[in-house]
């Protein structure tokens, strides 16, 4: 998922939760590990790949052609099959010592990289739109179909607030230096 601090629980107010077990995991004397994974790789296989999860898309549609993407699409996200991730809980469990995190990352990808792959695969184009920072900040988000689907369980409210939380906290209002920008800013002469 992703690596959770107090400053999140505004938009992601589940959080203070993980956060509060995580604080009691602290004050004991067991060593313990929490696993920071990214997006589940599988939600974007279905209904092909082997998995247990239950659907939970967010942003790209595979199966329908649609993408809902969070601000301008060029944040990097982390994206682990659940199988790969317990390989990497497997091999964890021989280990010395714990770290209090272990990130485990299948692959990085933004989104307008992750859609372009997604065009590519299914030959053809997807239908696009992107949710600003400003709408996401409304807790509002351009609904895929599979969103609809899980009205029943999730309240339209409670699933635009959840999945706002959770794009909001892909698209970060800092600006960082990428390595080609610091490479053509400070190589460009040659």
């Amino acid at each position: 998922m992703i690596c959770a601090t107090s400053g999140m629980t505004e938009y992601m107010p589940w959080l203070k939760y993980k956060l509060a077990a995580i604080n009691e995991l602290k004050s004991t004397k067991l060593e313990w590990t929490h696993f920071i994974v990214g997006y589940f790789l599988d939600y974007y296989g279905m209904p092909h790949v082997k998995t247990h999860l239950p659907p939970f898309l967010v942003s790209v549609d595979v199966a329908n052609k649609l993408a809902r993407i969070p601000g301008t699409g060029n944040d990097a996200v982390t994206f682990t099959y659940s199988y790969d991730v317990a390989k990497f809980v497997a091999v964890a469990l021989d280990m010395d010592k714990w770290e209090e995190e272990t990130i485990v990352a299948g692959d990085k990808a933004t989104w307008n990289e992750f859609l372009r792959l997604a065009e590519e695969i299914r030959c053809c184009q997807f239908d696009v739109e992107y949710d600003s920072i400003e709408k996401l900040k409304t807790w509002q988000i351009t609904e895929l179909p599979s969103h609809v689907s899980s009205y029943g369980l999730y309240p339209k409210e409670l699933m635009q607030f959840l999945m706002a939380g959770l794009e909001r906290a892909m698209v970060a209002d800092i600006k960082v230096v990428k390595i080609e920008d610091m490479l053509r800013e400070n190589w460009k002469t040659g």
